[in-house]
């Protein structure tokens, strides 16, 4: 199931950012090559300035609830046209309210409940995301040399319970300069580390479920009454054990930074040099578990057949360098401005990727290329 995490502009910390800019045509590709024939998209970070050693602190916390939630009709309850105890649909008898049995039948003592749709049933599934964004800045500059540090950590547990859509940041970032004579030097460093784990699918499992069937009292799926062997419906599963092994974990971990020089040589008549490196890494993990139904169980005899499990490792990795060489004239006389712009760029960029995976897992729980007598299928492009 594809899940999304997200693109590398969300690495920024928006508390080190100043400005975003657009750049477009002839300026656009004389500052970046033939790469930014289609405009380039500059964020400008901040720098320090003449100012006092300071240490500031910033620290945020946010609730999230879900607002909207798919709609269920309340007329009629568990089966298809008549009722029927596995089944995971709602057009049977109308809800009338009265006693009726549901669930396995091969409990030692029968489940008995109302007949009767179960209100905020889909919403009551979902938990309150939690939101904790904490972050310490650095800052001191003067005429001649300037620092500014900072990190952030940013902890996100959504609104799936069983943390199923769990995420982190670690963001560090170290920029300064030193300004002396008609020499000016600037350096950046910049560390993410992202750590995300996500589902997908579980919505329609949600929807493929008896509108009389309170989800909240299956929550424990270790259970006997809702666990693999007994849960009501044949054709689906417990969601809470589906979402109790988050299906992919993707972590990530990126590095960039850059040394710019700069050289007044003469009044108006300026040469900079620019080396800048980006580093991307990440892997991603998923994981299907393998299960089993004990003989002769409910699940056994409406047809449930148990999963053989499923484990990839892939991982993707793509180095930059780039190094630019500008000279630029900016000269003005009364009324009249002449300037001008030359340079140099180059650009390199390596990548490779891959993947590793197993098709069953020979012990269940155990997520590794080596639970499987089947073989690994791997492979690999640069």
């Amino acid at each position: 199931m594809e899940v999304d995490f997200g693109s590398t502009v969300n690495d920024m910390n928006p508390k080190d950012i100043e400005s975003v800019t657009i750049l477009k045509g002839a300026s656009a590709t004389a500052l970046y090559g033939s790469r930014a024939a289609n405009g380039v998209v500059m964020i400008q970070t901040k720098n320090a300035g003449k100012e006092k050693l300071s240490i500031t602190y910033d620290g945020a916390f946010m609730a999230s609830s879900v607002l909207r939630v798919m709609q269920t009709q309340d007329l009629f309850g568990q089966g298809w046209g008549s009722w029927s105890r596995s089944a995971n649909g709602s057009w049977g008898p109308r809800l009338d309210g009265t006693l009726r049995e549901w669930g396995s039948n091969q409990l030692n003592e029968s489940m008995v409940k109302p007949f009767s749709y179960v209100k905020n049933n889909l919403r009551d599934f979902y938990q309150t995301g939690l939101e904790t964004n904490n972050g310490l800045m650095l800052r001191y500059g003067d005429e001649h040399i300037g620092i500014i540090t900072s990190y952030s950590h940013l902890h996100n547990n959504g609104i799936l319970p069983e943390n199923a859509d769990l995420y982190k940041k670690h963001t560090f970032s170290l920029r300064g300069y030193i300004r002396t004579g008609k020499l000016q030097v600037e350096a950046s460093v910049n560390y993410i580390h992202k750590d995300i784990q996500r589902i997908g699918g579980i919505e329609m499992e949600l929807l493929q479920h008896g509108v009389d069937i309170s989800f909240a009292q299956m929550k424990d799926y270790t259970d006997t009454r809702y666990n693999l062997d007994n849960y009501y419906s044949y054709s689906t599963s417990n969601p809470y054990w589906l979402i109790s092994t988050p299906q992919t974990n993707y972590k990530e971990n990126h590095r960039f930074g850059k040394v710019e020089l700069g050289y007044d040589m003469i009044p108006g008549l300026k040469l900079t040099g620019r080396i800048g490196a980006d580093f991307l890494d990440y892997e991603t993990i998923i994981r299907y578990p393998a299960y089993h139904f004990t003989e002769g169980s409910y699940s056994v005899q409406g047809g449930k057949i148990g999963g053989s499990g499923y484990y990839n490792e892939s991982y993707y990795k793509n180095q930059q360098l780039d190094g630019t060489v500008l000279m630029s004239a900016d000269y003005q006389t009364g009324n009249f401005s002449l300037g001008g712009l030359i340079g140099w760029n180059l650009n390199t960029q390596t990548a490779s990727s891959g993947y590793s995976d197993i098709n069953k897992l020979d012990v269940e729980g155990w997520y590794s290329l080596a639970n499987s007598s089947s073989g690994v299928n791997t492979a690999s492009e640069k």
